[in-house]
């Protein structure tokens, strides 16, 4: 998965149970975000709330647990050139 020149490739696997959590507490629409999650700190109830408003605002979309192979296809690095 590496991109022009290796700028862009594999979400790092430390990354990902944290990636995890964060977007199932979303979908789950609990407050997680505020009890804090490994390796990050917590965030207020209210910025909890707005995050929770956010998803809300995404219209019809549906915010679903992060499934295993959501890794595959996902990538990180920095942006390409313009």
């Amino acid at each position: 998965m590496i991109e022009a020149g290796g700028r862009v490739g594999p979400i790092p696997e430390e990354w990902r149970a944290t990636l995890t959590a964060i977007v199932d507490s979303l979908a789950r629409r609990d407050d997680v975000l505020a009890s804090g999650v490994d390796s990050v700190e917590p965030v207020s109830l209210a910025i909890t709330a707005a995050c929770l408003d956010a998803v809300d605002a995404c219209g019809g979309a549906t915010l679903v647990l992060l499934p295993g192979e959501a890794w595959t296809t996902s990538v990180a690095g920095r942006p390409l050139d313009r």
